[in-house]
């Protein structure tokens, strides 16, 4: 069983406490993932699934795996919500986490061997390719605004065989990412608006 994470500093955000219905296996992902708590939704691939977070989690939303394939198994999951337990470790997947963006706290970024290019949040996007052992990685990145400085990273981790194929899907995927706006009434009298654009759709994160 792995407990797979970008590599990112998991930076702290409004905790969140969640529970979702346990199953033994994946489950079909949403066509539409929204999370407004950081005004930000894409569209998942088709036929793609995901590890549903353990019934009583306790944690802070920091994005989600959406498998290409389906894995055998899940399991538990971590504070953030990007990491999951899962097996084979083998299986393709695209990881999206986000967090509000902090430079100073930051470590400086690798070095970047490019391998294309993607559109993300509207621009294009430089792909950096890289390997986690025998799988590739393919991950671009943006900084945008929710209710304060943000940052998305997606990642593709896939086989060599399936590279081209998974890549396709991977752009897609950040072609439809998009910031969104949610309004807030915490408080009597005062309305806190998270993300820009467009009232987000209808749906939420897993």
């Amino acid at each position: 069983m792995t407990m797979r994470r970008t590599g990112l500093i998991f930076l702290a955000s409004l905790p969140l406490f969640m529970s979702a219905a346990w199953a033994a296996g994946p489950l079909p992902a949403p066509k539409q993932y929204v999370t407004p708590n950081y005004g930000l939704t894409f569209s998942t691939p088709a036929g793609s699934s995901f590890c549903p977070l353990p019934e009583g989690w306790v944690g802070s939303d920091h994005g989600t795996m959406l498998f290409l394939d389906r894995p055998q198994e899940c399991g538990g999951a971590g504070y953030p919500s990007i990491d999951r337990g899962f097996s084979p470790d083998s299986t393709p997947r695209i990881e999206v986490y986000y967090a509000y963006w902090m430079d100073e706290d930051e470590p400086k970024s690798p070095h970047c061997k490019m391998d294309g290019w993607a559109n993300l949040m509207g621009q294009r996007r430089a792909i950096c390719v890289g390997k986690r052992g025998d799988l590739i990685t393919e991950e671009t990145e943006a900084l945008y605004l929710a209710s304060s400085a943000s940052k998305v990273v997606v990642t593709l981790v896939t086989t060599p065989t399936r590279r081209e194929r998974d890549l396709a899907t991977f752009r897609a995927l950040t072609a439809s990412m998009h910031s969104c706006a949610t309004e807030f009434k915490d408080v009597p009298g005062k309305t806190d608006v998270v993300g820009t654009g467009q009232a987000c759709p209808p749906g939420g994160w897993f």
